[in-house]
C-alpha cells in the first residue's frame, strides 16, 4: 500500500493555495486522518469563507479504507462537487 497521507496533504495544500487566490472558492481540509493496514480513514471537511471573514463548514464526509491515490482523488472530487452543488445554500 502506498503512503497516502503525504499525497493527500500535498493535494490539500495545493487546493488551499489556489482557493486563497480565488475569492469564495471552497477549501477542503482534514479534521482527522490516520492510515493503517486497512487503508486511510478520517473526516474530510469543505468550508467557504464568509463575508465576515470566518470559515464555515458546508460539507463533511467520513471516509475509511482508502488504499489508492485514485480513491483519494475520488474522495476529493466527490466532496468538492457536492460542495459546489450546494452553492445556493452557502452561508454569506
Amino acid at each position: 500500500m502506498t503512503d497516502l497521507r503525504p499525497y493527500l496533504h500535498t493535494i490539500l495544500k495545493q487546493i488551499a493555495e489556489d482557493a486563497s487566490a480565488r475569492s469564495g472558492a471552497p477549501v477542503p481540509q482534514l479534521l482527522s486522518d490516520s492510515e493503517d493496514e486497512a487503508g486511510m480513514s478520517g473526516i474530510l471537511d469543505i468550508s467557504v469563507l464568509t463575508e465576515a471573514g470566518s470559515l464555515a463548514s458546508i460539507y463533511q464526509e467520513t471516509f475509511s479504507g482508502l488504499r489508492t491515490r485514485t480513491e483519494v482523488d475520488d474522495l476529493l472530487a466527490r466532496g468538492l462537487s457536492t460542495a459546489l452543488m450546494l452553492h445556493r445554500q452557502w452561508p454569506r
